[in-house]
């Protein structure tokens, strides 16, 4: 896909009676892609956002949160045998975004080796 504002060039370059192949050499791109949007003017406004990826950690997000209220355990690297156990696939630092930040749910900093 080429920039909003080389497509708005290219229609400037069309009205100015300009052919496809000089607008091609002009911009220097492809004279298929010159012709491709003075075809379809509408492909410039449609964006094409990405759609949400799940992450690995998505299935057991619940289970962690889980861990964390009734166990108290807010150090990934302990959860994380337990997630591999169950069929986890990912790494310690996905895992790690999840997880709480060296602090308690009442917001306290946990001690080192709380952590």
């Amino acid at each position: 896909m080429i920039r909003s504002r080389t497509v708005n060039t290219i229609h400037e370059l069309a009205s100015q009676g300009k052919s496809i192949q000089d607008i091609a050499i002009t911009l220097g791109i492809a004279r298929n892609t010159v012709r491709k949007y003075l075809r379809h003017p509408e492909l410039v406004a449609m964006p094409h956002p990405r759609p949400n990826r799940r992450s690995k950690l998505d299935p057991f997000k619940e289970q962690v949160k889980k861990w964390i209220e009734e166990d108290h355990c807010y150090n990934c690297e302990a959860m994380l045998p337990r997630l591999l156990a169950m069929g986890y696939k990912g790494s310690l630092s996905r895992a790690q975004k999840v997880c709480p930040s060296s602090a308690s749910p009442d917001g306290r900093a946990l001690s080192r080796r709380a952590l």
